[in-house]
């Protein structure tokens, strides 16, 4: 975990990682209840639940790095978050179209049904 002691919101790193990656994840904790939560505003599920159109990998990498431009990495850590919802049943993909005349258009992800009755 990074932050300063006490500090209600920090950031929470898994350095070795047996299964496969996890976060860097946002996280806020209530010290008087003794609970940790996920900051919902960088949680890949909850990004795609909002999100009415669904996301790409790219899409996701831009929020996830607070907005600019994405890098290889990012946009393939997204791509792998986006493949564990899809893996978990709660997001569908759509396959994208390879380039050409009229130019390619990147798979994109929603949230499934299940996720969005789940959670509404």
């Amino acid at each position: 975990m990074s932050g300063r002691a006490g500090d209600p919101a920090v950031t929470l790193h898994h350095l070795k990682t047996p299964t496969g990656e996890v976060g860097p994840l946002d996280v806020t904790h209530d010290h008087v209840r003794g609970t940790t939560i996920v900051d919902p505003t960088k949680d890949p599920a909850v990004l795609l639940r909002n999100a009415p159109n669904g996301l790409t990998a790219r899409d996701l990498a831009t929020v996830l790095i607070g907005g600019g431009d994405p890098d290889r990495a990012d946009i393939e850590k997204a791509r792998r978050h986006l493949g564990r919802l899809v893996d978990s049943g709660l997001a569908t993909k759509t396959d994208g179209i390879a380039g050409g005349a009229g130019g390619g258009q990147q798979a994109r992800y929603y949230a499934s049904a299940r996720h969005l009755t789940a959670v509404g």
